[in-house]
């Protein structure tokens, strides 16, 4: 049989700057992974009213929590996952976390906790 040749897939960083050619600026995506307990919704809400005040209406801003946790007083700001809200279920709202961002189709995607503060 005669060997097929397949054309050469674009590189990574051509991907990049042709995706960066296309858009007028870069967009980053911020990921907070929390849970239901009171003083973690405190710090998640001094985020939203700081730093990342405007960045939930433009879909830049979200937080990942555990099944079951109660409501947030920010609308669009909690994604839930089907995951303990526990240690147990860290690696599963980390996987959770990663797939929202995916999908947002960020240039960047930085994930944090809701006790970090971004300056």
């Amino acid at each position: 049989p005669t060997p097929r040749h397949f054309p050469e897939a674009p590189s990574l960083v051509q991907v990049l700057h042709r995706r960066r050619r296309e858009k007028a600026e870069l967009s980053i995506v911020y990921g907070v992974m929390t849970n239901g307990l009171q003083d973690y919704r405190e710090k998640l809400a001094a985020q939203v009213e700081t730093w990342a005040a405007g960045l939930t209406q433009q879909r830049r801003f979200f937080a990942v929590s555990g099944a079951g946790s109660p409501p947030f007083r920010g609308a669009g700001v909690i994604v839930e996952a089907n995951c303990k809200d526990s240690k147990a279920g860290l690696s599963c709202k980390e996987e959770r976390l990663l797939e929202e961002g995916y999908h947002r189709d960020p240039d960047w995607f930085v994930i944090l906790g809701e006790d970090n503060y971004v300056n």
